[in-house]
């Protein structure tokens, strides 16, 4: 995987890993560039790459940056707080509700009122928690799980009076992994919605910030917010809420209800266990949709073959209606002008004659 000028190098064993290095240094030499020996770390179990741990687990921020965050001091003006939180939104996908916790933060940012007068620096009690808050959290970050595009992802949209988010997880052994945090501001107008609206505007946030790994996949939706189940069947009288439960359509996500005492937060799902009732049991039948143990005690399970009936094409999944379509992407790429080239590389191992097009097949 290559980055500008940062190349990092995975395998699945040590053997497997030494050919593919001696692939690397040989299309790095064939392309005539160096690499540099005092910047290379060769067979590491864990990287530091683009501000990030790396390792087979997952990704988290980097030690040396959550360092320097834990020993950040209070800050006593508008500049020494912006580059504070400009370095806490870097990882921003670590926190669960970021733009809710950060939001007394956010406000202290702004120099100027409506009228453009200057607004003095005045640090509160609620920017202070938030400080200390953020602090904490990307000091003990989770480890975020890499998506397995086989399996179902687990979309858990929320919505609050200042911001939405949500959580993206996968299930793995039994046990809720985060994939991924993501959360914004509202602005303009949406403050003044409803909680429908919001929760509804949650959901379709979360499933355009994941949309690179939801498209083509199972998708499951849990909320809190029983009206938010309309949206799976667009049979809304809101136009605004129904406009974007069509722009879900794309996903063919499932929606299920979880009561908002169970609907936990998944801050520590990648570091903590589910409790015993919902760990696996090796010799229960597992569902084909899921993955997770049909035996009743998971809503998501708990009649599942009967909610997905519903969305089914002559007894298809949506995953496996999918593949026809795959297979005609697959089939169409080599015909692209953009990626032709590359795969004539990685075919028969000839570059282009023409520099430019060398260049993006190199890059």
């Amino acid at each position: 995987m290559v980055y500008v000028d940062d190349v990092i190098v995975f395998s699945r064993s040590h053997a497997e890993h030494l050919r593919d290095l001696r692939e690397v240094f040989q299309l790095v030499r064939a392309a005539g560039l160096k690499l540099r020996l005092e910047k290379a770390q060769i067979g590491k179990r864990e990287v530091e790459y683009l501000g990030h741990s790396v390792s087979a687990r997952g990704t988290r921020p980097s030690k040396k940056n959550t360092e320097k965050i834990r020993k950040w001091p209070t800050p006593t003006d508008h500049p020494s707080l912006r580059t504070f939180v400009y370095l806490c939104n870097y990882y921003r996908g670590f926190v669960q509700k970021f733009a809710q916790i950060a939001y007394p933060l956010t406000e202290l940012l702004k120099t100027h009122d409506k009228d453009k007068k200057p607004i003095p620096f005045q640090w509160t009690t609620a920017a202070d928690e938030a400080f200390q808050d953020l602090r904490r959290r990307l000091t003990e970050p989770p480890i975020m799980t890499f998506p397995d595009m086989r399996s179902p992802f687990i979309v858990k949209p929320d919505a609050s009076q200042v911001s939405i988010g949500g959580v993206l997880v996968q299930v793995r052994d039994g046990k809720e992994r985060v994939v991924a945090y993501a959360s914004r501001a509202l602005i303009g107008a949406e403050p003044k919605y409803g909680a429908h609206e919001r929760e509804a505007l949650a959901t379709v946030y979360c499933c355009q910030q994941w949309r690179h790994y939801l498209l083509g996949s199972v998708v499951f939706v849990q909320t809190d917010h029983k009206p938010n189940l309309a949206m799976e069947k667009n049979k809304l009288a809101n136009e605004r809420v129904g406009k974007w439960a069509r722009a879900l359509q794309e996903y063919a996500p499932k929606f299920f209800h979880k009561d908002g005492k169970a609907h936990a937060d998944a801050d520590s799902f990648s570091r903590m266990p589910l409790p015993a009732e919902h760990s696996v049991d090796t010799g229960a039948p597992f569902c084909r949709h899921c993955n997770l143990p049909v035996d009743g005690s998971i809503p998501i399970c708990s009649g599942l073959e009967a909610s997905i009936a519903g969305v089914e094409v002559g007894g298809v999944s949506p995953l496996a209606a999918a593949v026809p379509f795959l297979d005609k992407v697959k089939a169409a790429l080599p015909s692209d002008p953009f990626v032709s080239d590359l795969f004539r590389y990685l075919q028969e191992g000839t570059l282009p004659v023409e520099t430019s097009r060398r260049k993006n097949v190199m890059a």
